[in-house]
């Protein structure tokens, strides 16, 4: 008898453990950018974050909204974690080519952002920047989406 099953993650905490690090490199991720191309500091990217619900007022909130913000932003990559995670369950052939469909993920998030979620939150949107949109596609496809789907994997292949 094999006793590796008594090793094996639950799915929550696989979920957990991926949310974490999704959230983390793409926080830092949109830290990087937002200093490189705004000169932002990191308390005003969860601020912006934060605008998603508070509206303007977040900019002039402290800690808390700065908190905030990291809450949203965590439930966000959490929920993007998630769903891939439920969808590779039902369609393994995504974790075929995880390079591919976690590109294509990738994408698919950087759209529901910017199509869904933005326009019906009270974030601010300012004039269209097409070097944001690259820049903003290629953190969703190498930092959120390839690796969403490598994690995804990793966990599949070990069951």
């Amino acid at each position: 008898m094999n006793p590796c099953y008594l090793y094996r993650p639950s799915h929550l905490k696989v979920l957990l453990e991926s949310g974490l690090i999704i959230g983390f490199a793409d926080g830092l991720a949109a830290i990087t950018s937002a200093y490189l191309t705004r000169g932002a500091t990191p308390d005003r990217v969860f601020q912006y974050v934060a605008s998603g619900a508070l509206g303007s007022d977040a900019f002039s909130g402290g800690l808390p909204v700065i908190l905030l913000g990291i809450v949203f932003h965590f439930f966000i990559a959490f929920n993007f974690t998630a769903f891939f995670y439920f969808l590779a369950n039902k369609h393994k052939w995504l974790l075929d080519k995880i390079v591919l469909y976690g590109a294509l993920y990738g994408i698919f998030i950087w759209l529901v952002m910017n199509f869904i979620v933005i326009p019906l939150s009270q974030i601010a949107r300012g004039p269209f920047d097409p070097v944001q949109v690259w820049v903003g596609l290629m953190i969703h496809v190498f930092v959120i989406g390839i690796p969403i789907a490598w994690l995804t994997r990793r966990q599949f292949v070990r069951e």
